[in-house]
């Protein structure tokens, strides 16, 4: 377990839409939504835009806290195919979760908000500062195990990966789906991967950017460069997708109108500025 003075942990009530002294920007939409009964959950690397969003669109007598909930990736599409949210936002879904989606029956919206960019870590004290993206790959394949083949030291590679149905996983799966027990390590949550990377000095590990910059870091990690780009770059090559998911049969009218809303030039800003990576933990 890291050292609790290495950790960097938010707290989630700082992300609540109308909340006094909340860390989201302070911007007001064209619109204002005062239907009282919006479900909205969110993964949590992605709490915070959504809670900027609530916060621009939504009367303030019409938000809830117990109706805008961090869920985890598995849990929430569940939640959104079986009709107990309106909306759900995370990136897409694992083959298994489209799987479930299909087999349901039922169409879904899915409007793209923007990109995440998945971050890989790496123990601080590891001289290595940047991987090409074909090392990345080489590494979680089982075809680059030892540092020292990266310019670093003689370390061996030891990849961390998240369980099936995380998130994150199933981006990291459009990188490459290498399935290696005998090397990778599987954890079972996003703090477990960032901190897997302090506490092993040879170890890799990755996560949205926005989860390690406003939800959980720890001090003992840092973030690569990859193909000689830092993750805030807009052609940094592992960018992916964040989606506002909502069921297409759901008739409500602010449903329809926050879909439409996201899609404006005004929505679009707003989600941008929302999603500025502060660093809030």
């Amino acid at each position: 377990m890291a050292p609790k003075n290495d950790i960097q942990r938010a707290d989630p009530s700082r992300f609540n839409p109308f909340r006094e002294n909340n860390v989201l920007p302070k911007l007001r939409a064209d619109i204002t939504i005062t239907d009282d009964t919006l479900i909205v959950y969110a993964a949590s690397a992605f709490f915070p835009v959504m809670g900027a969003i609530l916060q621009s669109v939504l009367a303030p007598s019409a938000f809830s806290g117990e109706r805008f909930r961090k869920y985890s990736t598995m849990d929430g599409y569940k939640a959104l195919i079986e009709g107990r949210c309106d909306f759900f936002v995370a990136t897409g879904p694992s083959a298994g979760q489209r799987e479930e989606m299909d087999r349901s029956g039922l169409r879904f919206r899915e409007i793209t908000l923007l990109e995440e960019p998945l971050a890989f870590l790496v123990n601080r004290e590891n001289p290595v500062d940047g991987l090409e993206s074909g090392q990345i790959r080489a590494m979680y394949e089982g075809k680059l195990t030892n540092w020292r083949e990266a310019g670093g030291p003689d370390l061996p590679v030891t990849p961390y990966q998240l369980e099936e149905g995380n998130g994150s996983r199933s981006a990291f799966a459009r990188v490459t789906d290498a399935r290696d027990p005998h090397r990778q390590i599987e954890v079972r949550t996003m703090p477990e991967m960032v901190d897997a990377a302090a506490e092993n000095p040879g170890g890799i590990s990755y996560t949205f950017l926005s989860y390690y910059t406003k939800m959980y870091a720890n001090r003992k990690t840092k973030i690569l460069n990859i193909d000689d780009r830092g993750p805030w770059a807009c052609d940094y090559p592992f960018l992916f997708p964040l989606y506002l998911f909502s069921r297409a049969d759901n008739e409500k009218p602010s449903v329809r109108t926050l879909c439409d809303w996201v899609q404006t030039p005004e929505g679009r800003e707003i989600i941008r500025r929302g999603n500025a990576c502060w660093r809030s933990v």
